[in-house]
């Protein structure tokens, strides 16, 4: 059985993931790459689930 994806079914599976994700390590990983290292102090589970529920726009 297959299931739709949906914005909902979307916003859920990403809200999990963020959830999950250790953004002190991610951070870390990025850093060697960043001129501005401040560009990612506000990463955070909370701070995706916000701008992807406020800019997640589908198109059909």
């Amino acid at each position: 059985m297959t299931q739709d994806l949906t914005r909902d079914l979307l916003l859920e599976l990403l809200h999990q993931r963020f959830s999950s994700v250790d953004f002190g390590q991610a951070r870390r990983d990025v850093l060697p790459f960043l001129r501005d290292p401040t560009a990612t102090d506000l990463w955070s589970g909370e701070f995706f689930n916000a701008i992807t529920a406020d800019h997640l726009r589908l198109t059909p």
